[in-house]
């Protein structure tokens, strides 16, 4: 009588695990929690590969619709199905804005049109310049009357134009900027009660464009 209970018992399971295999379930499908989009240009888009797995080795996964939580990421393709065992590759495209210090959207996909999954992109914006996006902090100089501020490697060598004005005057100060090194060298320091803004203009279609106020700091 043992026996047979057991062999019941384990037909109940076997059928229980057979009826599971056959239910499209989102248990089956693996997202990452949340997916770096490593360094980040501002103004730059940048796209990236993401990829989800349907672990259930007899039924597909149909992609009923994918969505995200900010402008800032967009998923400019998706697959229509997972096959059993299959991967999805979801290609997303970050664009990060002028001034935007990082990137982050919550990716939403819609599973069988009844359960959806979800998971983070995210990734860090590289600074244009110390200080950026609030101000740019230029170092004074101790052996001449002028200052200097660095433009990181990732946009010097796009660098259109490099000027600082005066905003009471609209005057523009004597600079000079070298692509190759990023660094920025104007001519004389601001007093302290001188407003002056710092204009950087890069390379792009259409070009990146970033103003803040300088700001001196000593070394």
């Amino acid at each position: 009588m043992r026996k047979y209970a057991l062999i019941l018992a384990g037909a109940w399971t076997g059928a229980g695990v057979f009826a599971c295999l056959l239910t499209p379930s989102r248990l089956w499908v693996r997202a990452p929690d949340q997916a770096d989009l490593g360094g980040l240009a501002a103004g730059v888009p940048l796209r990236r590969e993401f990829r989800i797995r349907n672990l259930n080795p007899l039924l597909p996964v149909t992609i009923s619709s994918v969505g995200t939580t900010c402008g800032c990421v967009e998923v400019v393709s998706a697959p229509d199905r997972i096959g059993p065992f299959g991967v999805g590759v979801f290609e997303v495209l970050a664009k990060p804005g002028s001034s935007a210090e990082s990137v982050s959207s919550v990716i939403s996909i819609s599973l069988n049109g009844r359960e959806r999954i979800e998971f983070t992109v995210a990734g860090r914006v590289e600074p244009i310049v110390p200080g950026w996006p609030q101000v740019a902090r230029a170092v004074a100089r101790s052996d001449d009357d002028g200052c200097s501020l660095r433009v990181s490697g990732v946009y010097a060598g796009k660098v259109r134009q490099a000027k600082v004005f005066d905003d009471a005057s609209n005057r523009q100060i004597e600079s000079h900027f070298t692509p190759s090194t990023g660094d920025f060298h104007i001519q004389s320091k601001p007093g302290e009660d001188d407003r002056w803004q710092v204009v950087l203009v890069f390379d792009g279609e259409p070009p990146l464009r970033w103003a803040g106020p300088l700001a001196l700091v000593s070394r």
